[in-house]
């Protein structure tokens, strides 16, 4: 009588159960096999069929990781999940150990094969038959080196100690990774083609607090982003005590609630997105849900005009930009904010960045210009204090970025905050960084709008230096002056 037998199905009603194609990181063997076929012999056999490149160890570490990933997922059936289970336990059995041995001799004996195959167009068929084995003999070796050597250094990066994390300087803030690439030779030349120096903020002051960030939202978030999954949709909806009315507490309930419908029944989002439904999906909420709760901004979204950059246009250039999302000030019509998108969370190329950094500087430039424009006998040291801002959103991070006048007529770029999307239920404790660097973009309009506001109020002339006096207008700016003159 056997008594390690392979684990099976207990039940018929999900002998056809198959997972679905968007659950991220799942072997396509799952997705087009039924769970009654799921077994290592005829996993093995579809890895040889599809030429696999692996090596046995890493078919079997494949199929292993894919059934607990199967298992941990909430909108797996509890019966796939027992099978998934049952089989990561019996391989490791005698019984266990003695099939995966044997798929181990069938399968590097069918790889041998395929080499054979492979390498019998390289041997030719015009020379002798020792001359024949001598060169298949060759070519077998070297990839037997190399597949050693690589096998090798899999197992040194595995197995070492990696060495401690060296703290970043200042100065290397903005070029780690996931951030705005300010250092490129395209970056440097489209700003000393535009003209202006603009100066960039290394220094990032990792300690502010915005004004919502209370000791009492700090206990709701907590509370709510330490509640399992069944208890969290409640969590989200507690009023803060003696604060009902608490607008932060009210956005955060909005955003979360968004996010928990996202995840409420498979806990793990797809990464493999494109830019758009990434904007729709992780990124609008947190501008949509700001613009119904403070009423400070609209917005709108996806291949958006930007009206500040018409003011560029000239024969040679229609002014036409678009962004990803832009940001409109409900006091006086103004953007002051925009937003760009380096392609889908999971693949954020280079060029896209190099390409978003310069759209994003050229657009928060015309942005910050179209606001001088109408205060130009404004004094130079309270135009300083006068900003636009910026998202950019390279793979899963998203950094908020200013743009002010310094008291020279050059600009000055800051990094405020940075913050990660998280993609899985798990993750939800990344929105405290989320909502922080939201808080601290709510705390740059608020002081926006009072700076323009108590503009509005000074009439009185200034002896001084004026805005006038320093502005530093791109050429197609003061060409488009000279004419209003």
């Amino acid at each position: 009588m056997d008594s390690c037998p392979e684990p099976r199905l207990k039940t018929t009603k999900y002998f056809l159960y198959k997972c679905e194609r968007n659950i991220l990181g799942v072997d396509m063997f799952f997705i087009f096999e039924p769970a009654s076929k799921w077994s290592l012999e005829i996993y093995v056999n579809h890895k040889i069929n599809n030429r696999s490149e692996y090596s046995f160890d890493q078919v079997k570490e494949l199929f292993v990781a894919n059934l607990k990933q199967i298992h941990e997922l909430r909108a797996t059936p509890l019966a796939i999940r027992s099978l998934c289970d049952e089989y990561i336990k019996w391989l490791e059995t005698w019984k266990g150990i003695a099939v995966t041995e044997a798929c181990r001799k069938y399968y590097n004996a069918q790889k041998q094969y395929d080499r054979k195959r492979k390498y019998r167009n390289v041997v030719g068929e015009t020379i002798s038959e020792q001359a024949q084995a001598y060169v298949f003999d060759e070519h077998l070796n070297a990839e037997q080196k190399q597949e050693a050597l690589k096998s090798s250094k899999d197992h040194e990066q595995r197995c070492t100690t990696p060495p401690p994390r060296r703290v970043k300087t200042d100065e290397e803030l903005l070029s780690t990774p996931n951030k705005r690439i300010v250092d490129h030779d395209s970056v440097v030349l489209y700003l000393e083609a535009m003209g202006n120096k603009i100066v960039q903020n290394q220094v990032v002051n990792r300690d502010r607090l915005p004004t919502g960030w209370t000791d009492d939202l700090f206990k709701y978030l907590d509370n709510a982003f330490d509640k399992p999954s069944y208890e969290f949709k409640t969590a989200i909806m507690e009023h803060i005590k003696n604060e009902p009315e608490n607008k932060f507490r009210l956005y955060c309930e909005k955003v979360l609630m968004d996010f928990y419908n996202l995840v409420d029944i498979r806990s793990t989002l797809s990464r493999n997105i494109k830019e758009r439904k990434y904007i729709v999906q992780h990124i609008s909420s947190l501008f949509k849900f700001y613009e119904s709760t403070f009423e400070t901004m609209v917005f709108d979204w996806i291949e958006s005009h930007s009206p500040a950059t018409k003011i560029s246009k000239s024969s040679t250039n229609s002014g036409i930009v678009l962004v990803d999302g832009r940001g409109t000030r409900v006091l006086d019509d103004k953007d002051m904010w925009h937003m760009e998108v380096a392609g889908p969370p999971s693949v954020a190329s280079k060029k896209h960045t190099i390409n978003d950094t310069i759209k994003s500087l050229h657009t928060d430039l015309f942005n910050l210009v179209a606001i001088l424009m109408e205060h130009l006998d404004c004094p130079v040291e309270t135009a300083t204090k006068i900003k636009v801002l910026s998202s950019q959103i390279i793979g899963y991070r998203m950094t908020l970025y200013t743009l002010n006048m310094s008291t020279d007529g050059s600009f000055h770029s800051s990094e405020l905050a940075s913050a990660v999307f998280p993609f899985s239920f798990d993750a939800r404790a990344k929105f405290k960084a989320i909502f922080r660097l939201m808080f601290i973009f709510h705390d740059e309009i608020v002081e926006q709008i009072s700076i323009m506001q108590n503009l509005d109020m000074d009439i009185n002339y200034y002896q001084g230096r004026l805005v006038r006096d320093v502005l530093d207008i791109p050429k197609g700016l003061k060409d488009l002056l000279q004419q209003d003159e």
